[in-house]
């Protein structure tokens, strides 16, 4: 196009990336050869390829994206992700890896610099196909002991278990330990 126009490939970058620094003469006349080769201006995704950073971080889940707003643990969980995101000025997509035969193609197709992943169940395999767009990620509330993902978890059984023997025999429902799997099972059966 940069050729047909007759300017430089960066003349014709700066007419539809820059214009105020082009003569008004020749932005017309790329203008113009730009609406007879049928080209609307440069694509955003070449650009972020080119840059290689879109600015902005996945957020996947073995759970169907609904989870990200019915879900209280989830929802403050993103609340506490995109105010971190807007103060750096990067954005948030949600990720769904729920789909077997999709997963694999959400994660890989993902325009983001990298993942947080929430591996409250299948979080193994969420990380094996996470691992294969060679971008950073970090697990949250994996089971695994796997020492190479990076993880930042909590163990939820231990800890309400230490903290009802630390309230003492007469400790209070909200104490009582939950194995969440094991909760979802039943509802699901």
């Amino acid at each position: 196009m940069a050729k047909a126009a007759g300017v430089s490939r960066g003349t014709a970058s700066n007419v539809f990336s820059r214009p105020e620094i082009v003569r008004e003469e020749v932005r017309e006349r790329v203008h113009a050869v730009a609406k007879e080769l049928g080209y609307g201006g440069p694509s955003i995704t070449g650009r972020l390829l080119r840059a290689g950073k879109v600015n902005a971080v996945g957020v996947a889940a073995i759970e169907p994206l609904s989870y990200f707003f019915e879900d209280l643990w989830a929802r403050q969980l993103m609340a506490e992700i995109s105010n971190i995101c807007d103060d750096r000025g990067a954005g948030v997509a949600l990720v769904s890896a729920r789909n077997d035969e999709r997963s694999a193609r959400n994660i890989g197709s993902a325009l983001v610099d990298g993942f947080i992943l929430l591996c409250v169940e299948g979080g193994e395999r969420l990380v094996d196909i996470t691992r294969q767009r060679q971008l950073p990620y970090v697990a949250l509330a994996i089971g695994a002991d796997d020492q190479s993902v990076p993880a930042i978890g909590v163990d939820n059984l231990s800890g309400m278990r230490r903290g009802r023997a630390y309230a003492g025999a007469g400790a209070s429902p909200l104490c009582d330990p939950v194995d969440h799997a094991a909760r979802r099972s039943r509802r699901k059966g």
